[in-house]
């Protein structure tokens, strides 16, 4: 084929690719306006503390974190930090004494820097049928204060649990007022097989090992369809960590990552996790344009959001330099990138040479 063909052909794919997202752009822009999410209250949720029983139901903890958190992001009301950057922040305070120190407060704490407006900490109990629920809600801003709210709720299916833990913020604080509940189907058995599989560590990629925890999650999603938009989410966490083994990081797996990340997005949309996510993918397939517009939208969701701000900073100009102060202002929203991680190979890791 003469050469000027195969450039035609090149600029064909190019901007066949690239008008689907100019128009996802633009109608995200028009939809959403900066102004309006940036105005958003900023809400976390810490990692919840199981205290009884001690041990067996770390699962628990994690699905409530987890899903009072995509309910708050459902009620299009807030920016919601997400759970990963929460159970990290949460390790750090924990680490360093802050956590469990009487005489430094939330408001006071390193996790300040994030500036939340809310942050929640939740412990519970179970005992036969029943939960009992203490929510300590730390609030930012000129009015540091923190609000204590204790329940008992019945333990029926995950719902009907949620649909209760949400009341109970909403009398509690009205902040959280007239929250609407959007059911998702699952069941306890289905849930506690996936967090159980997701509090397992990471194994190192290309071991048995790996191969099996992939097994094993390949399995969940036969078992358990309803939570087929968290199983892609970790397909594609999996497939990045994959292909970073190789260098340079392996396409098809960067390919598949991103078709089980936009199968995550038609049932979750507007979580910046998979913004995120999607935007690195980009950038390891070596897309900055696609990179830096997916990291863009991701902050714009959240804020508070620091790996998005790395990503965009890394594909901002013509030189590195050019996005330094982006990259440095993420460190110090998510300054956990170059730290080792108690769950293991994570998929910004993979930014480490980079930075």
């Amino acid at each position: 084929m003469p050469s000027f063909l195969i450039a035609k052909e090149i600029k064909n794919q190019f901007l066949r690719k690239l008008l689907p997202l100019l128009f996802t752009s633009l109608l995200f822009v028009n939809l959403v306006s900066p102004q309006f999410l940036q105005a958003r209250q900023s809400v976390g949720l810490l990692s919840v503390d199981v205290k009884y029983p001690s041990k067996g139901l770390n699962w628990l903890g994690l699905f409530v974190q987890e899903e009072l958190s995509m309910q708050l992001q459902l009620a299009d009301r807030f920016s919601v930090i997400t759970p990963d950057i929460m159970r990290r922040w949460n390790q750090r305070l924990r680490d360093s004494g802050q956590l469990t120190s009487s005489n430094i407060s939330l408001q006071n704490s390193e996790i300040s820097q994030i500036k939340p407006n809310r942050l929640i900490q939740i412990s519970l109990q179970k005992v036969l049928n029943q939960l009992s629920v203490t929510l300590s809600i730390s609030i930012f801003g000129k009015s540091k204060s923190t609000l204590k709210i204790q329940n008992t709720h019945t333990w029926n299916s995950p719902d009907k649990l949620i649909v209760s833990l949400l009341q109970s913020l909403g009398e509690g604080d009205k902040f959280f007022s007239n929250l609407t509940h959007f059911p998702k189907t699952y069941d306890w058995d289905g849930l506690k097989h996936f967090y159980q599989w997701r509090l397992k560590q990471v194994p190192v990629p290309n071991t048995s090992a790996w191969e099996a925890h992939k097994d094993e999650l390949e399995a969940l999603l036969i078992s358990y369809p309803s939570l087929a938009s968290s199983i892609q989410f970790y397909r594609a966490v999996m497939l990045i960590i994959e292909s970073r083994v190789l260098e340079p990081a392996l396409v098809p797996a960067l390919n598949s990552a991103e078709t089980e990340i936009l199968a995550a997005m038609k049932q979750h949309p507007d979580n910046s996790e998979h913004h995120t996510l999607l935007s690195l993918v980009h950038y390891l397939r070596r897309e900055p344009l696609f990179a830096k517009q997916q990291a863009n939208i991701a902050n714009q969701l959240n804020p508070r959001d620091g790996m998005s701000l790395i990503l965009y900073g890394l594909t901002i100009g013509q030189t590195p330099q050019a996005g330094d102060a982006f990259v440095r202002r993420g460190l110090k929203l998510y300054p956990f990138v170059t730290e080792p991680s108690t769950d293991g190979w994570q998929p910004y890791h993979v930014l480490i040479k980079d930075l």
